[in-house]
């Protein structure tokens, strides 16, 4: 039986990433069968896809949809995470949620808690160390073939959102507090450095905002000023067991570069 799918945020990243991934998987496995948004034209695009399902712009109704969810995609904004993943997993989903899990370590706790009592499963992106890639790139160095690797170097950056001129969603939500690079693009890094080495077991870290008001390029959008509230540039430090060592750059003002995004020493 398929597993019953439905899709919290039906904006750029499920238009563009999510939705045909699980189009290609085959309905003979996976089934979107609802779609919420609070934009009735983005629900719409669900359908287009997935033509029998159900469209909810009410969240209560769309965790109540007949015939039941089986996995929940979060794919709002940050700063909605926390309570989409949170009413999900208390409706008895399983919830897949775009990172971050959440604002606080502690509201991460706290979801992980829920997802545990009720026996679900709550996975959260990025999912690069499952890819088969990095699978490899830590057999090979558990197994020495790079020779002694102590420290990652790892880079992502550019000038952000505000200048993806083909963007459909909404760019100023990068620019939050609470959001910024390092959610949005350092995750990625973080989450692999920590997958090759573990658990880090001192971080230092320094960042600010270098550009205070940026100007949207995208065209429905066009001059429209964004104040920031991130840090647009952070570089982290950290160490971890066995003398391992990683430095992390992450940035919303930068070009675009040839810098390698990972290197290992």
């Amino acid at each position: 039986m398929a597993i019953r799918i439905g899709i919290v945020g039906c904006g750029y990243i499920a238009q563009d990433t999510y939705l045909p991934v699980l189009a290609e998987i085959g309905r003979d496995r996976v089934e979107v069968v609802a779609g919420f948004d609070t934009v009735q034209e983005r629900v719409d695009v669900v359908l287009k896809m997935f033509p029998d399902a159900s469209r909810y712009t009410d969240y209560d109704e769309f965790l109540g949809h007949e015939g039941g969810l089986d996995l929940v995609f979060n794919l709002t904004p940050a700063p909605l995470h926390r309570e989409i993943t949170a009413r999900a997993l208390e409706a008895g989903c399983h919830v897949y949620s775009e990172k971050p899990i959440a604002a606080t370590l502690q509201e991460a706790t706290e979801l992980t808690e829920i997802a545990h009592e009720k026996g679900l499963t709550l996975f959260v992106a990025p999912s690069t160390t499952t890819t088969a890639r990095m699978i490899s790139i830590k057999d090979r160095i558990e197994n020495g073939d790079f020779g002694h690797v102590h420290t990652i170097k790892a880079h992502l950056g550019g000038m952000g959102p505000a200048i993806w001129r083909t963007y459909s969603g909404d760019p100023k939500v990068f620019y939050r507090k609470g959001v910024g690079p390092m959610v949005d693009l350092g995750v990625y890094m973080l989450h692999t450095i920590t997958g090759l080495f573990g658990p880090a077991t001192r971080v230092e870290a320094i960042g600010g905002i270098v550009y205070p008001e940026r100007t949207i390029l995208i065209e429905r959008m066009y001059g429209e000023k964004i104040t920031v509230e991130a840090p647009d540039v952070l570089s982290v430090n950290l160490s971890f067991e066995g003398g391992r060592f990683a430095h992390l750059f992450t940035s919303y003002a930068v070009p675009a570069s040839k810098t390698p995004f990972f290197e290992l020493y």
